[in-house]
């Protein structure tokens, strides 16, 4: 038997192939993309196209390929999006690479995240501050009104397990010598 609930106002608002999973509670008015399974609870939000919710989203935006992965996330009026880039492949091709925001056991209130981004266990980000892209937070790091942008996929800006960054700006400098 199935044990799940969706309010009456999102049931015509849930895309194609998305698995609503046992324990999954959809609440007010949201829009759920395609291709996503949830897990948890979704209040109020809006969803992109193949995610994983874990935990508790409320008020948010939560960008296409967000991987949320444990059940205790909470994530309150944010925006997680994809970092989006476009480069030549072999055949001298545009491909698009998404880059997509990970998030574990963490806390995300009034924050933007972007893509790129992995988010540990007990992270907290406190309110007003803007991650990523290519930034990864250590378990039980913590930022207040912060702003950490990295530089590419192999030169992320690491904040260590347990750190604070708080009223702080930090970015990658790349100097060719």
């Amino acid at each position: 038997p199935y044990n799940f609930f969706v309010s009456p106002e999102s049931i015509e608002s849930i895309g194609k192939g998305t698995t609503i999973r046992s324990g999954a509670r959809i609440v007010g008015q949201c829009r759920i993309g395609e291709n996503n399974d949830i897990y948890g609870t979704v209040i109020d939000s809006i969803v992109g196209n193949n995610t994983i919710i874990k935990g508790e989203v409320r008020d948010s935006v939560i960008g296409d390929e967000t991987k949320i992965h444990h059940n205790d996330a909470i994530v309150e009026s944010s925006v997680l999006m994809p970092f989006v880039t476009y480069e030549r492949n072999e055949e001298n091709e545009w491909e698009r690479k998404v880059y997509p925001v990970i998030v574990h056991a963490a806390r995300i209130p009034k924050s933007v995240v972007w893509g790129g981004t992995d988010i540990n266990d007990g992270v907290n980000l406190r309110k007003n501050s803007l991650i990523g892209p290519f930034v990864h937070l250590g378990n039980g790091s913590e930022t207040k009104a912060a702003y950490v942008r990295g530089g590419s996929e192999t030169n992320k800006i690491e904040l260590p397990h347990r750190s604070y960054a708080g009223n702080f700006l930090g970015y990658v400098i790349h100097i060719d010598a």
